[in-house]
């Protein structure tokens, strides 16, 4: 499995968005997710990443400076993890995380968080709960740290 980078000019570039806002959107914030991936970087945050399997997009994931969360001090943060529902069960999501990971280490980056109300999943991939934080409806979600990605110096 390799993570695709999402860039800008991909001839698939609206439907990779489609990829990335389905899940977790809205009518209103299409736009969002779009602007948000056409602004991507090459060698920093934010990237997008896909994976496929022949020419089939099935799964996400990103890398982002922020989460609309209320500890804007961490960075960055693990976004839009989602495998198609066929090709789940199969550790495709642990995988992409290690990808994911691994390119973060290569931005020198120590450690990348994520926020969700999920529980056990990320534990079983050595992440920590490390913090509650408050999203913008004021509710409570966890916050975890990655393993640490390199020896700190």
């Amino acid at each position: 499995m390799e993570l695709i980078k999402v860039n800008a000019n991909d001839h698939d570039f609206n439907e990779k968005v489609e990829w990335f806002w389905k899940p977790w959107g809205s009518e209103d914030n299409r736009v969002f997710y779009e602007d948000c991936m056409r602004h991507s970087r090459e060698s920093d945050v934010p990237c997008f990443y896909i994976i496929k399997d022949a020419d089939r997009i099935i799964g996400t994931v990103a890398l982002l400076r922020n989460e609309l969360v209320s500890r804007q001090d961490l960075t960055p943060w693990l976004v839009c993890l989602y495998v198609d529902p066929a090709h789940r069960n199969q550790g495709l999501g642990f995988k992409m995380m290690e990808e994911v990971s691994s390119k973060a280490a290569g931005m020198g980056y120590q450690f990348i968080y994520l926020s969700t109300d999920l529980e056990g999943y990320y534990e079983k991939a050595g992440w920590t709960h490390i913090d509650d934080c408050y999203g913008l409806s004021g509710g409570k979600i966890k916050v975890y740290r990655s393993p640490e990605l390199f020896p700190s110096v």
